[in-house]
């Protein structure tokens, strides 16, 4: 494989993620949009990618 082809197949690799939200308090897992966890209130939140 080329070079330019192992550095498109990083690149799409990298893009390919997930988000994993939640509350570091209660556990909730939560949107990644969420600013306060629904179940507890807390803004101690944390997100991981994945």
């Amino acid at each position: 494989m080329s070079m330019l082809g192992r550095m498109v197949g990083t690149l799409r690799t990298a893009r390919n993620h997930d988000l994993f939200c939640e509350c570091r308090q209660c556990g909730t897992t939560l949107d990644p949009t969420d600013l306060t966890c629904p179940a507890c209130g807390s803004s101690d939140l944390v997100t991981y990618e994945i």
